[in-house]
């Protein structure tokens, strides 16, 4: 049995009994084609997002980066603050926690986060293009990996990131779809 961590959760495994050799299952939508056996277990990176963290999670990590489309926008509430809260509870609050206090030597708390409100472009290019740690919030250390969101339109970003910025004992200036933009084409203002 092996253990393997993935963003601060531990997953046990079987390895398959033979190492070394040819996979020869035919390929399918649960069983990829044919790879060579390095005595580690299929892992279907699907069906491991949804276990930890549902559909969004899921989709977050084997959705094409990019995919050479810019994204979509989606209707947003007429309310900055309730769009900011439903992607932040639809996407964020999975490694953030819904109270926004993060997980203890996992992932930061965005509460009173002072490397959040520290500077503004550097949250939303975090948002944008992921961030590995080493990073210091509030004088704790953490390592773990953000993935990037290049999924979520500038309002979304502006809206996620505002709300943020707003509550769970934050009081900071709103972001802005087109700050958001400028940090997306790499102009940041």
């Amino acid at each position: 049995m092996r253990t393997v961590a993935i963003l601060g959760m531990a997953w046990s495994c079987e390895p398959f009994p033979v190492a070394g050799a040819l996979r020869l299952a035919p390929s399918s939508p649960g069983n990829p084609a044919p790879t060579l056996d390095t005595n580690e277990p299929r892992v279907d990176p699907v069906q491991m997002g949804k276990a930890a963290g549902g559909d969004i999670f899921a989709r977050m990590w084997t959705d094409p980066v990019g995919g050479g489309k810019a994204p979509v926008a989606a209707p947003m509430d007429a309310d900055p603050n309730a769009a900011g809260k439903k992607v932040y509870l639809g996407l964020c609050a999975t490694c953030h926690q819904p109270s926004a206090k993060g997980i203890p030597g996992a992932f930061p708390p965005l509460a009173g986060s002072d490397y959040l409100m520290a500077d503004k472009r550097r949250s939303i290019a975090i948002v944008l293009h992921g961030l590995v740690g080493p990073v210091v919030v509030n004088g704790l250390t953490f390592t773990n990996a953000m993935p990037p969101q290049p999924q979520l339109t500038d309002e979304q970003i502006s809206a996620v990131l505002s709300f943020v910025r707003s509550n769970f004992g934050n009081r900071g200036a709103p972001v802005t779809p087109q700050e958001v933009a400028a940090g997306r084409s790499g102009h940041p203002e």
